[in-house]
């Protein structure tokens, strides 16, 4: 997905603000590093994010920080606006992988999909804003759907109160279903309202 292409193309037309992206990229260990871990969360919030605050002109305030994502990085977005709202104040997921548990890459079935999902069940209502989007022929995870645990989190985070966009694309898991949902995704939580 040309993401740069796309930034500069919203930036240029007004659609967006003028912003600074980074991305992060993802070893060997990228199933562990999205399966919702605190140590990357934490890397995310007390790093990465502090360095850039540094090197960049940006704002400190979280309601100007976006932490996004597609697939297993949407579900580590949504984890990190968890575990760090006061850095994430916005999350963007991308057919997120909510559909996850504990042991789920070992194939334990000792825990039930949507782990993430029941976390903010229990938890406070947090200052973040979400973007969902998910493919309606994601159904292709046992023994559950991603697109079913989208519309769960969806629901979930509706019911405590959080802003929630929600949006589904006639498509499956895959970058070209994904341009036009973050484009916007972009939007929305950047609050710009403004057609492609």
């Amino acid at each position: 997905m040309p993401i740069t292409v796309i930034l500069d193309n919203l930036i240029a037309s007004g659609k967006i603000p003028p912003l600074v992206a980074v991305f992060v990229y993802q070893t060997g260990e990228r199933n562990r590093e999205l399966g919702c871990s605190q140590p990357f969360s934490d890397f995310a919030a007390k790093e990465l994010v502090p360095w850039v605050r540094k090197n960049y002109r940006v704002s400190s305030k979280p309601e100007h920080v976006t932490i996004g994502g597609m697939s297993a990085g949407g579900r580590m977005a949504a984890y990190c606006g968890l575990r760090h709202s006061e850095v994430f104040g916005n999350v963007l997921s991308l057919s997120g992988g909510f559909e996850w548990w504990p042991g789920a890459l070992e194939e334990r079935m000792d825990e039930e999909p949507g782990w993430l999902t029941r976390q903010f069940v229990t938890a406070p209502r947090l200052p973040v804003h979400f973007y969902l989007a998910a493919g309606r022929f994601e159904h292709w995870f046992f023994p559950s759907s991603l697109l079913t645990e989208n519309r769960r989190l969806r629901d979930v985070l509706q019911a405590k109160g959080y802003t929630v966009e929600y949006a589904e694309f006639s498509g499956g898991h895959d970058p070209v279903g994904w341009r036009g949902p973050f484009v916007d995704g972009l939007m929305a939580l950047a609050g710009f309202k403004g057609g492609r």
